[in-house]
């Protein structure tokens, strides 16, 4: 069929197989069996490339074009063929019919296209070979290994600089003005940060003066990371990430942070949650600004700021209410229990233990001290006594001396004010069994005033033996 108006139609997905380095065009001795709806083929024994018509199951001839070689796009008669008579180099203008949504036609050419000027593009620009390149001047190529890139001006060309600024400048124009940078923006001249060299790339909206957004999927900075014009950079430092921040700003983070390891010279502060295997600090730890959570260790225990001054809070993970304190691996618990603080051991206090109120009614019994130094509730159980004999005689009684007497201490002088009792060393040679002594020391302590009861009652008995005997002899 005759293709002297008809240009080769490449879909989008296609037209990047043919843009790529090392491409080859599909080639034999003749045409595959197979083929699918607008395939490329080049014929070794016609000579000519063809593209595969579904809709007539025929192969289309597309003409010699420039010749088999990798690259090479198939060319047909539609081909416009440019020569440098002095080099004998060759370059070919052609079209291709992009058939896909929407259908367009494309001027494509099989060499390098240098535009000295502005060039205007309504669509996209699209590198697959290598590097676009954004340049004042070409000062050199990419090569055919090169990886897609954007590759700025060379750094040896700087901005123009000098103590007076420029007369006539066009809009968008850069001057280094006595070391402070400056853009025209059409109507004055206007601090703006940037490097001094054409190695940087500058994002604008259409007003000139207003940064864009650049959408990236991974960053790779070989260098700092820069933010306006205050110094405020990202950069490694060894194999850490630093953050300068001139002035004291710091890092704000809004939603989530995850790193191996963070070090923060001065201060880090967190709205939100912070989750660490460990935290190390110089200083102070500040959780929470008020009334609420400030930590949570692990999944089982809060630390809350209850807003009350001089008091810290922990709660159960599991219920609020509960909460507790193990002191060393498999040791004791200081924990909530109901409307009561327990130890799940002993409890020792090496100096006062004080309580703050006292019962007003109900039952108890006395607390004593046993010898371990523990406080237990006193007994009278039989279970617990041996060598029970009956005490018949208690008229040392008689030789005690009940004293007043003032403590020494101030204070409890003060608190008590004169007192009535025994004199400890007095009552120890007369009854021991009314005094105790230090189960370390073995010094005399005091006098057990509850256990003056028991004599008192053995000769209140005899008194009463005796009254009753002359009651008898009177009534006789």
């Amino acid at each position: 069929m005759s293709i002297s108006n008809r240009a080769p139609q490449v879909t989008n997905a296609a037209l990047w197989e043919w843009l790529k380095v090392g491409y080859e065009v599909p080639h034999g001795p003749s045409y595959p069996q197979s083929p699918n709806d607008k395939d490329f083929f080049y014929n070794e024994t016609l000579r000519i490339y063809a593209q595969y018509d579904q809709s007539e199951f025929t192969w289309v001839n597309l003409g010699p074009g420039a010749g088999f070689h990798k690259g090479n796009l198939p060319t047909g008669t539609n081909t416009i063929e440019l020569h440098d008579s002095k080099s004998d180099n060759f370059a070919y203008l052609f079209v291709v019919y992009n058939p896909d949504d929407p259908p367009a036609p494309l001027l494509m050419t099989d060499q390098g296209f240098l535009v000295k000027k502005d060039l205007a593009v309504g669509g996209f620009i699209n590198s697959i070979q290598g590097a676009l390149w954004l340049n004042y001047g070409l000062v050199g190529r990419p090569i055919l290994s090169s990886p897609p890139c954007i590759e700025a001006m060379s750094s040896g060309i700087q901005y123009p600089s000098g103590a007076s600024l420029p007369p006539d400048p066009e809009k968008g124009q850069l001057f280094n003005h006595s070391g402070t940078k400056k853009m025209w923006n059409g109507s004055s001249w206007i601090t703006r940060n940037f490097s001094g060299y054409y190695d940087t790339i500058f994002l604008f909206k259409s007003d000139g003066i207003s940064p864009a957004h650049l959408d990236l999927g991974n960053l790779t900075a070989q260098g700092a990371i820069n933010f306006y014009d205050d110094n405020v950079r990202f950069y490694r430092d060894a194999n850490n990430l630093r953050v300068q921040t001139p002035g004291g700003a710091g890092l704000i983070v809004e939603q989530n942070l995850w790193c191996n390891a963070l070090a923060v010279n001065t201060s880090a502060g967190i709205t939100g949650a912070l989750s660490a295997s460990s935290i190390s600090s110089s200083g102070v730890i500040h959780g929470g600004g008020g009334s609420g959570d400030a930590f949570k260790v692990g999944d089982d225990i809060y630390i809350v700021d209850v807003d009350n001054a001089n008091r810290l809070s922990l709660q159960g993970a599991q219920s609020r209410t509960q909460a507790g304190i193990q002191f060393g691996s498999g040791g004791m618990w200081l924990y909530r229990d109901s409307a009561y603080l327990r130890c799940s051991s002993g409890f020792v206090a090496d100096g006062t233990v004080a309580v703050g109120t006292y019962a007003s009614g109900g039952t108890g019994s006395a607390v004593y001290f046993n010898s371990s130094h523990q406080l237990c509730q006193g007994t009278s159980l039989m279970v617990y006594k041996t060598n029970i004999e009956t005490l018949d005689d208690a008229s040392w009684i008689y030789s005690l001396r009940p004293v007043t007497f003032d403590w020494k201490d101030d204070k409890d002088a003060q608190l008590f004010g004169r007192q009535i009792g025994l004199v400890a060393e007095e009552v120890q040679p007369i009854a021991p069994l009314l005094t105790f002594n230090d189960v370390q020391t073995g010094k005399l302590q005091g006098v057990i005033y509850e256990k003056l009861a028991v004599p008192m009652l053995v000769e209140l008995q005899k008194l009463r033996h005796e009254v009753d005997e002359l009651k008898t002899k009177l009534a006789a």
